[in-house]
């Protein structure tokens, strides 16, 4: 329940790295009891820069036990200070995690995990959350973002899998890569092995995307994605 968000930064990759904020604490639940992060945690942060603001998208429980949402703080500068927006950017009610933040033709997409299916209607799927400023995500923009394992292996084998954790076949924590301003590769680690060995693992697949294909959901958001050979 004390989880909170850090940073550290560097001028360099190679360091010295140096703590942002107070000894690196930059986001944590508001002590404003009326906030809907009061008294919960405050993680799996995805850090966006949105015109001349940094976005820093966090999740944390929702109104109801056993549900999440994903909050927003805004800062002018890297480091902070972030505010945190009064209300929740997503639905309520149901249970996603594990956000990435990027922009797609003057869209920014959040892409997170979908555990119930209660956003994508796939239990264990990916939610794709669209919107034009950052800030307020349209339902009727929230689509399908990515399936689960067996839809992108034509050899899968449900009886080779070896299960290390999980009860869903599902890719966890996505992540993108953009290429020219548009997404097109996804990063995505799995408790369950394909290949049925006795650790988890992780997949890199290629976003299949056609010349006109956008975020919207009138066209498909993130299609078709293939293993590498």
């Amino acid at each position: 329940m004390n989880q909170q968000v850090g940073l550290v930064v560097a001028d360099s990759v190679n360091g010295p790295w140096r703590k942002a904020g107070k000894d690196g604490l930059i986001l944590g639940p508001s002590p404003d009891p009326k906030h809907f992060s009061h008294g919960k945690p405050v993680v799996n942060p995805a850090l966006l820069k949105v015109g001349d603001k940094f976005h820093l998208y966090f999740k944390t429980g929702g109104p109801v036990r056993g549900t999440t949402v994903y909050g927003l703080a805004i800062a002018d500068q890297l480091t902070g200070p972030y505010r945190m927006l009064d209300e929740p950017l997503t639905s309520k009610g149901v249970m996603i995690e594990d956000g990435s933040a990027f922009q797609w033709d003057g869209k920014v997409c959040l892409l997170t995990t979908d555990n119930h299916g209660k956003v994508t209607g796939i239990r264990g799927g990916g939610a794709l959350w669209v919107s034009d400023d950052g800030i307020h995500f349209q339902p009727q923009w929230t689509q399908l973002g990515f399936e689960l394992i067996p839809r992108y292996f034509a050899g899968y084998d449900p009886a080779r899998v070896k299960k290390v954790y999980g009860g869903d076949p599902k890719f966890q924590r996505p992540k993108v890569l953009c290429v020219d301003d548009r997404p097109a590769w996804l990063y995505v680690p799995s408790g369950w092995n394909v290949t049925g060995g006795q650790r988890t693992v992780s997949h890199v697949l290629k976003i299949n995307l056609k010349p006109d294909d956008g975020p919207l959901p009138s066209k498909e958001a993130l299609p078709a994605a293939s293993a590498p050979q």
